[in-house]
């Protein structure tokens, strides 16, 4: 006597994630990591070097590297949604012979 639920499931199944592959997801999380930590850095470097340029008290340059990181965190997460829809865009194709 078989199983019926083990056997419906599929390998292919098993490797989607709401309907995008395991490696798709994976290039999403390096995409997002990759720019969001290029975002960061270039951020923090922009206000040390304002506060640098401009003899800022340690209170004001804490303060704009501050806003400089949030507007790094919402780049990185708007980057997350386009790569995760463009993900979602992909997979939803129709696979062409190669």
């Amino acid at each position: 006597m078989t199983n019926d639920l083990n056997a419906s499931v599929t390998r292919r199944d098993i490797q989607n994630v709401a309907g995008v592959g395991v490696y798709a997801v994976l290039s999403v999380l390096a995409v997002t990591t990759l720019v969001g930590s290029e975002t960061l850095f270039t951020g923090i470097a922009l206000a040390w070097a304002l506060s640098g340029m401009m003899h800022l008290p340690f209170w004001a340059t804490t303060f704009v590297e501050g806003v400089a990181a949030v507007l790094a965190i919402l780049a990185t997460v708007k980057i997350g949604h386009m790569a995760w829809r463009a993900e979602r865009i992909l997979a939803s194709a129709p696979a062409t012979a190669d």
